[in-house]
């Protein structure tokens, strides 16, 4: 018995073994000691792994070329591979949507064609570089859960926009947001003190499914509607779109990328523009939406959020990529918050496009 207990248990086990071996002898109890537990093995790919700062130098030279290379060198080789497979399949994307640009000439009419491919390529390659260095440096250990309380918060701040056409620089934001278990509905004001520019934005989303057991993963229907008045050029936009969003746990995909988020939105909408009251020709023109990008509560207070927004009409405006794009690229946007108490946050923020346009605005939640 005693050498088969020595094949089962690790020496911790033999030491109880060994204690318990007296009792047994004098038949004190008449009976043998309870048999101590096995220890639980963790899930294989699961059990926690310090990150590297070493393997967050890999992830940036050669990772910017191989994407994939800080994972191996923490020893993660199957996230490796995902992460160069995702590289791949990122670069296959963009390169396709480049070749059916070109070959419709930019038609605006066919972008539901080569604008999903290419923002998804580029969104893919972008990821799968990031989820590398973050990962590598993080190591293989959950990041904090996100946690969105429902309640009333409403919020005030800065807005900038430098290195535009538009002669505004300084404008203040104002916003109110009301968040249920499922729904969630915003408003927002945007305005120049001299009253340049004037933006009112109303936004709703609805869930429509979420896997029980998952704080991240989750599917919505988005509706926005939007109002800006450029009044110095006198002319105003009005904006309908719709759009469904998904948030994606990474952790299924990457063990070091746990509770961090892939974030999708695709949909589409229409611009209706008038001059001085008078409506355009071309009143109603469809536009598509498309976005990819990567968020992860940093800490349990800090949330960062960066994407790529294929959404020309919003400022700054989108980005020029010489004159035979001018127009067709999007923007890049970092979005983050910050938790300072209970029921106040900073939110900051930058988008950059044809200009930059920063912003800083205090968050109060109200109950």
């Amino acid at each position: 018995m005693h050498s088969c207990l020595g094949v089962l248990r690790l020496l911790a086990a033999l030491g109880c073994l060994l204690a318990a071996a007296p009792v047994r002898a004098r038949g004190a109890e008449g009976r043998s000691a309870p048999e101590p537990a096995v220890p639980a093995v963790l899930d294989p790919g699961r059990e926690p792994r310090p990150g590297s700062l070493l393997a967050g130098g890999v992830a940036l030279v050669p990772g910017l070329l191989i994407h994939g290379s800080g994972h191996f060198a923490l020893g993660e080789r199957q996230s490796a591979c995902r992460l160069l497979a995702t590289q791949g399949a990122g670069l296959a994307g963009v390169i396709g949507g480049i070749g059916l640009l070109s070959a419709v000439g930019a038609s605006e009419k066919l972008a539901v064609l080569y604008v999903p491919l290419t923002v998804g390529g580029l969104g893919l390659f972008g990821v799968s570089f990031l989820a590398d260095v973050v990962g590598a440096v993080h190591g293989r250990r959950p990041w904090p859960e996100p946690v969105v309380p429902p309640g009333i918060t409403v919020r005030a701040g800065y807005v900038g926009l430098f290195g535009s056409k538009h002669s505004f620089r300084h404008l203040g934001e104002l916003g109110v947001e009301w968040r249920a278990e499922r729904l969630v509905l915003d408003g927002q004001a945007t305005l120049h003190p001299q009253g340049d520019f004037g933006e009112y934005r109303c936004l709703a989303g609805w869930r429509l499914w979420a896997p029980s057991g998952d704080p991240v993963t989750r599917l919505s229907l988005v509706a926005e509607l939007a109002r800006q008045g450029f009044h110095t050029e006198g002319f105003a936009v009005t904006t309908v779109r719709a759009l469904g969003e998904l948030r994606w746990n990474l952790g299924d995909f990457l063990p070091t990328m746990q509770n961090a988020w892939l974030l999708g939105r695709l949909g589409g909408g229409f611009d209706s523009l008038d001059f001085a009251g008078t409506s355009a020709d071309d009143d109603g023109l469809p536009f598509l939406v498309a976005e990819l990008g990567l968020g992860l509560m940093a800490t349990d207070r800090v949330e960062a959020e960066l994407a790529y927004r294929h959404r020309k009409g919003e400022l700054p405006g989108g980005m020029a990529i010489g004159d035979g794009m001018a127009g067709f690229a999007g923007m890049l946007e970092l979005r983050g918050r910050v938790a300072v108490g209970r029921r106040w946050a900073l939110v900051p923020g930058v988008r950059l496009g044809t200009g930059v346009m920063p912003w800083l605005s205090l968050e109060s939640r109200l109950f």
